[in-house]
């Protein structure tokens, strides 16, 4: 009997109780983790003009959902963008992001204003970079995704003489629930 009262206290404070789920408020949840990933390395060289900032975008072109759309310049580098349901298209961009299809996904970097853009185009399986596993994920079809984050590792901005040069390397990390 002893036996049997310590594994159901065990069992109610691991939060095991048959019936328990995530969207349960009751019972404890997960932990966040990052679900996939992809990093970025974009620029272009002697573009003309002078510029002092560059923008950087990620959508789906398919229906222009567009999740970051973020003006930045070189004091920025190191910092990271956090991007959370509050954020007027996480909604939308989520739901591309989980509906099971393998989508486009567009990223690109443009000096700012309208200057030269650099950038690419490809399937979420050949971007997306699995979280704990590690593997390359055709989309996070059944996970909850609670935010990304950008992470802006290193931004540069070099003028020349009538050029401007640029560089960009960042990372977007889905986190969630499995």
């Amino acid at each position: 009997m002893r036996i049997y009262l310590i594994m159901l206290v065990c069992f109610i404070a691991c939060g095991l109780v048959i019936g328990c789920s995530d969207d349960d408020s009751t019972c404890p949840q997960s932990p966040e983790q990052p679900l996939a990933q992809f990093a970025r390395i974009e620029g272009y060289e002697n573009c003309q003009g002078t510029y002092y900032s560059f923008r950087i975008s990620i959508l789906y072109p398919a229906t222009s959902d567009t999740l970051v759309n973020l003006l930045v310049d070189e004091t920025d580098s190191g910092t990271t963008l956090t991007i959370t349901a509050a954020d007027p298209h996480f909604s939308d961009f989520v739901s591309m992001l989980t509906n099971g299809v393998n989508d486009q996904l567009r990223t690109a970097t443009e000096l700012h204003p309208g200057g030269c853009t650099s950038g690419s185009q490809g399937s979420e399986s050949t971007l997306l970079l699995g979280g704990l596993k590690r593997d390359f994920l055709v989309d996070l079809e059944g996970t909850q995704v609670t935010k990304i984050l950008v992470h802006l590792d290193e931004l540069f901005i070099y003028r020349g003489s009538g050029t401007t040069s640029y560089g960009a390397a960042y990372r977007v990390v889905f986190m969630g629930r499995p």
